[in-house]
């Protein structure tokens, strides 16, 4: 069984304190962009110190935040800015000045990250943790992995051909497909059956995000699940951070070599996608190493700054729309508990919706949108935009702790926790409605299966589990 340490990432007061602090002091000196800096260099560390011994799902997501809204912009206006030639000719430079942007998002940053601090209570994952441990025998002579790759890879064949009113159940049926790869995976003696299933099975997603451009899941799930990957062994800082750069450089390296391979569908019609991409991965390994330039690591920039469709919000609002105190907002928050079906007109959920409320910006690119900053302040303003920010904090890391209570009761309920906060993970560079959208109908539609098929929680084979072990 995991000890309980209390380690430095599980410092909860700490943490707490050095929030406070950078803001304070970000506040008095309007040093926003040094404090960016210590804030994501702090929150890096603890990112990488809690893998291995947490469901680290927040601090992944904590972290992200501070890129996409604080480095990237950071990046923005000191070196991708009007002067340079590639943001000039693409109108891709920050819209605003950097103060009238980084006096609201840097505090709203910092309160989202209370907001979770606050709420997450590290004990209790541990706990789930030490329990699912303890209960990992219980999925060793079982089918119920295989079940749920074949279901998910079957869901994935028949999405496009299913009625548009059921796509979205038959797409958290393909979620399955991860899920069992985590029960193999987790099996506490693997076979070679059970090595090859897993072998087969993750090329299989992997050449399909190549034919289909599904890197987005591919990312983001990959992002979610090594988090639980790496509970099963215990490492050193030291290993933790050579795990954490190899990870962030395979992630940098799709996201250059994924350009490459969407040109080539969508322009050049061509079906080489994975040479393609296997050539262009290999290719970038040497600049990402030696020679990464400018005009190669722009279109990354333009992916990861987030900050900068949020501050066309800041630019708009409310200069030329006045803040609609939550309408908008709270309608499509409301609107995300109402299945369609019941409300065939209720608020559409993404980008081009939201950029043209909030920003006044035409755009069919749905992957594109305001983030819930943008959101925020529109519907609130500054102040109230931050004041938001925290609940938005408390609302997921609530419904973390509530199923990770869940999850001590049913330990192998653990391994559904990343199909439930997958879209959570990036939900900053979305809106709140998918946020929420996907956790509350990925868990209702999770609640109908477990009471249908309660074997897929508790299979045939089971421990006494000895729950006074648990600290």
């Amino acid at each position: 069984m995991r000890e309980n340490i209390n380690k430095f990432y599980n410092n909860k007061l700490l943490n707490i304190f050095v929030f406070c602090l950078l803001l304070l002091f970000g506040y008095l000196f309007e040093s926003y962009t040094f404090c960016s800096i210590l804030l994501f260099v702090y929150f890096l560390f603890l990112t990488i110190d809690s893998y291995g011994n947490s469901i680290n799902i927040f601090r992944i997501l904590g972290l992200y935040s501070i890129i996409i809204y604080l480095i990237a912009p950071i990046i923005g206006y000191y070196y991708f800015n009007i002067d340079n030639e590639f943001s000039a000719v693409w109108v891709m430079y920050m819209p605003i000045i950097k103060e009238q942007y980084f006096v609201y998002i840097f505090p709203a940053i910092i309160f989202f990250l209370l907001g979770i601090e606050i709420v997450y209570k590290e004990e209790l994952t541990q706990k789930a943790i030490n329990v699912f441990i303890e209960s990992t025998e219980k999925i060793q002579n079982n089918t119920v992995g295989l079940k749920l790759i074949i279901s998910g890879i079957l869901a994935l064949v028949f999405l496009n051909y299913v009625p548009q009113i059921i796509q979205y159940e038959v797409y958290i049926i393909f979620l399955f497909f991860f899920t069992g790869i985590l029960y193999y995976y987790f099996k506490p003696k693997l076979s070679i059956k059970d090595i090859l299933v897993l072998i087969l099975s993750s090329s299989w997603i992997l050449l399909t995000a190549l034919k289909s451009t599904m890197f987005t899941i591919v990312i983001y799930m990959g992002m979610t699940i090594s988090a639980f990957v790496v509970i099963k062994f215990s490492m050193r800082f030291g290993k933790k951070l050579l795990y954490f750069i190899l990870l962030s450089v395979i992630v940098l390296n799709i996201q250059f070599s994924k350009m490459a391979v969407r040109n080539a569908i969508y322009y050049k019609k061509s079906n080489e996608t994975t040479i393609l991409f296997l050539k262009t991965f290999v290719n970038n390994i040497s600049l990402i190493g030696n020679n990464l330039k400018s005009d190669v690591f722009f279109p990354i920039y333009v992916r990861i700054n987030q900050g900068r469709l949020t501050a066309h919000v800041l630019k708009y609002i409310p200069k030329s729309k006045e803040i609609d105190n939550g309408e908008r907002l709270f309608l499509t928050i409301f609107s995300s508990f109402v299945p369609r079906f019941i409300w065939p007109n209720k608020p559409q959920a993404g980008g081009k919706y939201n950029m043209k409320y909030y920003a006044n910006m035409n755009t069919e690119k749905a992957s594109m949108n305001v983030g819930p900053l943008g959101e925020a302040y529109g519907s609130f303003g500054a102040l109230g935009g931050i004041v938001y920010m925290f609940l938005y904090g408390v609302l997921l890391s609530g419904i973390f702790r509530f199923l990770t209570l869940l999850t001590i009761k049913k330990p192998l309920l653990l391994l559904w926790i990343p199909i439930i906060f997958f879209q959570a993970i990036y939900s900053m560079e979305t809106d709140t409605m998918q946020a929420l959208n996907s956790i509350i109908k990925i868990s209702f539609f999770l609640w109908i299966l477990f009471k249908l098929f309660p074997s897929l929680l508790e299979p045939k084979q089971s421990i006494d589990l000895n729950y006074s072990k648990v600290n």
